[in-house]
């Protein structure tokens, strides 16, 4: 809503030219707000003031002095039009109750080329102001973003409110931070946005992420115009899940016995559970499996032989195993006489052996390496005497060569 402005005219231009002018006029445009965030310009998280009264002073081409006013809507923005090319003042009624906070000098864009081209200036840019001054704009140019903002002071007396309990450390997504404000007229504020606290109590829902999350709290009297802080620290912790798995396996053993008893076989069970912990339910369980796993498999490796070997009987089990072995070896008789020549003598060796073992393979070559080895040790005692006692020496038959007969004379 634009409240009616105060024009005064000259005669050094027509109704006509006049007519142009406005149908080519110029804008300044802005918002007003409190600054929750003392960012000294406004965001999102600032509070906005709807129903302000804005007004542009100055005196525009034609000489005349202009004194224009607006009303901020309910996203406290403010449009004050039909301008024409000047020097314009922009100024605030402050709300009653709220201390003057940091205005800004927006900027003039040409309305053809978006171009900028100029801003204002403000009484004293290191203090408040309640109006932005030199704003000159030319025939077609828009005044944006000449904001206007209140201020926190100190809170006159101390506002009264708390916060209940909550953990420093969690491993949950989110948490409800609880309280009251026990003192009347007070507005409420969440990491600068602000939000209604119903009956004096507050419930503020806080998303977590891994680590350290902090959450501002602000409470503001009744203009917005003092406020305190509290600081929630929370520690989120990786979530962790815990599983159990138990594994269970089993093997045979033998129990080691002598060489002719046989021993009983023993089956070994082992049953083992291990817990793991993990960032899922299924990794935990999955990790938990493997580690009973191989517990298993290590138990069973390190103490089935003993279990068997322990707890197993021995049973004496005799078989029987025969070989025949045979053998011989050519010797000449060493008792020959000078002019005799010994003949070759064979002598043959064939010895039977038996052999008892705790398997009939094991029995069998027992018997077997028995008689090869006696076949051996008897031709190797026996062999030489045989030919000396049976051997034939014969005599070597002596040839006298003829004598020629020579012929007479």
């Amino acid at each position: 809503m634009t409240k009616q402005a105060e024009v005064t005219t000259n005669d050094n231009h027509s109704y006509d030219d006049l007519i142009v002018l406005l149908q080519q006029s110029s804008s300044i445009a802005g918002r007003t707000y409190a600054d929750i965030d003392d960012s000294h310009t406004y965001t999102p998280a600032d509070e906005v003031f709807g129903g302000v009264e804005v007004c542009a002073d100055g005196t525009d081409v034609r000489g005349t002095k202009i004194h224009k006013c607006t009303t901020s809507n309910d996203k406290g923005e403010y449009l004050i039009t039909r301008l024409l090319p000047g020097d314009y003042t922009v100024s605030w009624n402050l709300p009653e109750g709220y201390t003057e906070g940091y205005s800004t000098a927006g900027t003039i864009e040409r309305a053809t080329s978006r171009e900028t081209v100029g801003k204002g200036s403000l009484q004293d840019e290191s203090i408040t102001d309640t109006q932005i001054t030199t704003i000159t704009i030319a025939q077609g140019d828009h005044g944006v973003n000449y904001d206007f903002a209140t201020r926190f002071v100190a809170c006159p007396e101390p506002i009264v409110w708390s916060v209940g309990a909550y953990p420093a450390e969690t491993t949950d997504d989110s948490i409800t931070i609880t309280g009251s404000v026990t003192s009347l007229n007070t507005k409420f504020a969440v990491n600068g946005t602000y939000t209604k606290v119903s009956n004096d109590t507050f419930e503020v829902p806080f998303a977590l992420q891994n680590g350290q999350n902090i959450l501002k709290l602000s409470v503001f009297n009744k203009y917005a115009v003092c406020k305190q802080e509290k600081l929630i620290t929370i520690t989120k912790k990786q979530k962790t899940y815990t599983k159990e798995y138990t594994a269970k396996g089993s093997q045979d053993f033998v129990k080691k016995c002598d060489d002719i008893s046989k021993g009983s076989t023993e089956t070994y069970t082992v049953s083992i559970t291990k817990s793991a912990t993990a960032t899922t339910p299924e990794e935990a369980l999955a990790k938990a499996k493997t580690l009973a796993e191989q517990a298993v498999a290590d138990d069973i490796k390190a103490n089935g032989q003993k279990y068997a070997d322990d707890q197993g009987t021995c049973t004496q089990v005799i078989f029987t195993g025969e070989y025949t072995a045979k053998g011989f070896k050519d010797f000449t008789s060493s008792i020959c006489k000078a002019g005799e020549t010994p003949k070759l003598e064979r002598y043959t060796s064939t010895i039977t052996k038996t052999a008892a073992a705790d398997t009939q393979a094991k029995a069998d070559q027992k018997a077997k390496e028995l008689a090869e080895q006696a076949v051996i040790d008897d031709i190797q005692n026996n062999g030489q005497k045989n030919a000396d006692t049976y051997g034939i020496c014969e005599k070597k038959e002596v040839i006298i060569p003829p004598i020629p007969v020579l012929p007479h004379t």
